[in-house]
């Protein structure tokens, strides 16, 4: 990281005054989980060797290894970050500060809840994974069952599932190693979020990942993917969910029926089943 900064430094460091980029835009972790919590994470932390190659007042974007390109939003702006009054810290010798925020992200408001129910496990999450790819063959044994679609392309279809399913396959080694803080921050973003206002974000998560159209470095592991999920969804807006079981909500962030919405595409034409079940 500390190649990362004097590189950015050098680069983009008046930029970034002037643009008004504050320290903890810049270098803000998590006091007790810098690594997991991608959510409090400033820029420096996130590049990991990547570069920046545009960086403006609200964004700047990344440039990975591969060429992809990311858009990073600074959780702090203004002072405000995602959690209201929680103390943070730069990635630097002695430094910290305690952030007094003017409105609250709303996944703090499932923090609460969190404490009384049980958080999400590794078990949950190879669950998830493993039901979205069992969904995913019988989508296709589905779609190789029906007639010839004058407009439907099924080597090209089949190949969006099988990058799907081996993209899954790449995430599951990883799943034991994902850290207890992010598996806590999964919990309350499944008690604060609506399933469904979660699932496009996730699916248009793995649609990058596994078409190579983001960049590969980003979701090597089940950390990184379901770590990036949480930076993306806090520009997610939804009704918070009814119940208080994270393992059932979050079982609803992956469609059982139709996984990839490739019965969506008009070009398709056949259609979502009706009672289509896994």
């Amino acid at each position: 990281m500390i190649a990362d900064a004097e590189s950015f430094l050098v680069t983009w460091g008046e930029t970034a005054d002037r643009a008004g980029w504050t320290p903890l835009d810049l270098f803000g972790v998590h006091p007790t989980a810098p690594a997991a919590r991608f959510d409090v994470m400033g820029l420096i932390p996130i590049l990991r060797g990547w570069s920046v190659c545009v960086l403006n007042e609200k964004t700047a974007t990344i440039e990975c290894k591969s060429g992809a390109k990311l858009t990073f939003y600074p959780p702090y702006r203004n002072g405000r970050g995602p959690y209201h009054g929680e103390r943070c810290v730069m990635k630097t010798p002695s430094v910290s500060c305690r952030r007094q925020a003017n409105k609250r992200w709303p996944i703090i408001n499932g923090a609460k809840r969190q404490a009384m129910t049980k958080t999400l496990t590794t078990d949950d999450i190879r669950d998830l994974l493993t039901g979205f790819a069992a969904a995913i063959e019988l989508d296709q044994i589905r779609a190789d069952a029906l007639p010839p679609r004058k407009h439907y392309s099924p080597g090209m279809w089949r190949t969006c599932r099988d990058s799907h399913i081996d993209f899954i396959n790449q995430l599951l080694p990883s799943v034991n190693a994902m850290p207890p803080a992010l598996l806590q921050e999964l919990t309350r973003l499944a008690l604060t979020y609506d399933p469904l206002a979660v699932r496009k974000t996730v699916l248009d998560l793995f649609a990058g990942a596994a078409s190579g159209a983001e960049c590969p470095e980003q979701f090597e592991t089940a950390a990184l993917f379901f770590g990036w999920l949480i930076v993306d969804i806090r520009h997610v807006s939804g009704d918070k969910p009814t119940i208080d079981n994270p393992r059932t909500l979050m079982m609803q962030w992956l469609p059982e029926t139709d996984p990839l919405r490739i019965a969506e595409d008009p070009e398709c034409g056949y259609g979502r089943p009706a009672g289509f079940v896994n």
